[in-house]
């Protein structure tokens, strides 16, 4: 048995393989207050994963460096669905996987936010509780998505 996650760090009591790193940044509705710099975010409303602690910093990812803020974390969720929809409706400023949004920025209900900034990048894995004795069927079928990743995320 296998399984496929999503994080900036393989599990370390398992066999783990990188399937693809799945770029995230800082989004918001279109009509939210424009963000000019990075320091004004510490003052704005944030929408944040629940599995991230209340007071942990917002890292954030130039190419000249990186920089660790508190924000204000005013709406939280474990789905990534109902992140979404609090960006969209305006509630805060909020971090997500670029494929998670690539429709809603199509649609116009989703702009970035800052982009010459991003947040470090996640790794989805393949998961395997033993290295050594994979069942065929599970090799094929992370190959298949090995093959079909790149053009998804491209897409999105």
């Amino acid at each position: 048995m296998s399984r496929y996650g999503l994080g900036s760090e393989p599990p370390q009591a398992h066999a783990a393989r990188v399937l693809a790193r799945i770029e995230a940044a800082l989004f918001a509705a279109p009509g939210f207050q424009a963000v000019h710099a990075v320091s004004e975010l510490t003052s704005l409303p944030h929408v944040r994963f629940s599995a991230i602690p209340l007071d942990a910093p917002l890292r954030l990812i130039s190419d000249e460096e990186t920089v660790e803020l508190n924000v204000n974390t005013v709406f939280r969720a474990n789905t990534s669905d109902a992140l979404l929809q609090a960006l969209e409706a305006g509630i805060g400023i909020g971090g997500m996987q670029r494929p998670l949004v690539a429709r809603a920025l199509q649609a116009g209900t989703l702009v970035p936010v800052l982009p010459d900034w991003r947040l470090p990048d996640r790794f989805l894995y393949a998961v395997y509780p033993d290295a050594r004795f994979i069942p065929q069927r599970v090799r094929k079928v992370v190959s298949v998505i090995e093959q079909l990743l790149p053009e998804i995320i491209k897409k999105n």
